[in-house]
């Protein structure tokens, strides 16, 4: 699927939303729109769709894949501009994208790059250096320590290439916690950034739980109380802690499945199988692979306990989703989830095997009246704070305030 290079910007992608005082001229880039994306394409989705309802022109590039046809369906009127790939996957290069989005005419005011490391940074910097644009940049947790130490001659090398011409051409980063916010700065950021969080759409996971339609699905999973890991099999995510600890446990609870779900990454998931088997607990895990939609709704409703015992996260999209489904949540101070304990929702833990360990036989000692009630403070929490209309209105006041329309807000730090 690819964009056609008419311009973008048409009257049927802004019509039917109430137009502000200052209307907004936005382009956030991203290298996938798809599910290879994860929680980054479907925080871009969910951004630039509450910006356009709000009256602003947005559209949204990026580079295409498998999935982007099935997938961007969901942006609905957002104006699109899509590119293959030329040479690598990993590094994203496309001059058809670029072309695409020298197509646009007019002014543009923000260009927002999401994610870091390829070659869809380049194109924002240029896109935003041809039209004049403030360029925000989300690293979406590729600057956090542990992910810089991942791949390491790749970064430098990337870096060298166009990463650090990107950078020093942003004029605001954004950060979805504070956390990642100090680690911005620990690495040597030093012009504004925004923090606010990413979001979740509450409603999509308010579905009453179905236990038999999950077992009807995987019958491994009938009459059994679910312990359930929803993200990528990825070595960042703890996984192979968190399998050491269950078979630690899982004698004493003979009534619980873990259930790991999400899209294998660098062939991590034959890894924790060979763990798994091993520790002789193969019958005690069940692998779904990846789960999108409404089957993740449904699985999130018929869990009992979530849990993501991962080394480093920005924000971690899954734990709002598990907590908008209802269902309490043990993380790891890896994530910036630490209101888990004083809403008194679930567990922020220390990384390591003996605090989860501990956590997991606690959680799933509770009575289920127990483990709800903890849910329902988590839902109430998600429902107050992790909104997406009002995520979005924090975003447009930062672009507002780069465009010189507007004092900056509250969610800017300057320093």
């Amino acid at each position: 699927m690819t964009a056609s290079p008419q311009p973008l910007w048409t009257e049927t992608a802004t019509r039917t939303y109430h137009r502000p005082v200052k209307t907004l001229t936005i382009v956030h880039v991203s290298a996938s729109l798809s599910r290879i994306g994860g929680g980054i394409s479907a925080t871009v989705r969910a951004i630039a769709t509450e910006q356009a309802r709000a009256g602003h022109r947005v559209s949204v590039a990026g580079i295409v894949d498998e999935h982007t046809d099935s997938d961007t369906a969901e942006f609905a009127d957002i104006p699109l501009a899509l590119g293959r790939v030329v040479g690598p996957k990993a590094l994203g290069y496309s001059p058809q994208l670029k072309r695409h989005l020298g197509s646009i005419d007019g002014r543009i005011d923000i260009v927002h790059c999401h994610g870091l490391w390829m070659w869809h940074n380049e194109t924002a910097r240029w896109l935003a250096r041809r039209h004049n644009a403030a360029l925000v940049i989300s690293p979406d947790g590729m600057l956090e320590p542990w992910a810089l130490q991942r791949s390491v001659w790749k970064k430098r090398l990337v870096n060298v290439l166009f990463q650090r011409r990107a950078l020093r051409a942003a004029v605001c980063l954004h950060a979805a916690a504070a956390k990642e916010a100090d680690n911005a700065r620990t690495w040597g950021w030093t012009k504004p950034i925004t923090v606010y969080p990413n979001g979740v759409y509450a409603h999509e996971y308010d579905v009453p739980p179905d236990k038999e339609a999950v077992a009807a699905r995987c019958p491994a999973l009938a009459g059994k109380k679910l312990l359930v890991f929803l993200s990528r099999v990825h070595p960042a995510k703890g996984l192979p802690t968190l399998v050491r600890v269950w078979a630690d446990l899982c004698q004493t609870f003979a009534d619980w499945q873990l259930v790991i779900a999400g899209p294998d990454e660098v062939d991590h998931q034959a890894q924790i199988e060979r763990e798994a088997k091993s520790l002789g607990i193969g019958q005690r895990i069940t692998f779904l692979g990846p789960v999108y939609g409404q089957a993740k709704s449904q699985l999130l409703a018929a869990s009992d306990l979530f849990v993501l015992p991962t080394h480093s996260e920005n924000f971690g999209i899954v734990v709002a989703e598990a907590l908008a489904a209802g269902r309490p949540v043990i993380t790891t101070t890896g994530a910036p989830w630490e209101g888990l304990a004083s809403h008194q929702c679930g567990w922020w833990i220390e990384i390591g095997a003996d605090p989860l360990a501990h956590a997991l036989r606690q959680a799933m000692s509770l009575s289920d009246d127990q483990r709800s009630a903890m849910g329902g403070r988590g839902r109430a929490w998600v429902n107050e704070e992790f909104a997406w209309p009002a995520i979005a209105r924090q975003s447009i006041q930062t672009y507002l305030w780069l465009a010189g329309h507007a004092e900056a807000p509250p969610c800017v730090r300057i320093e």
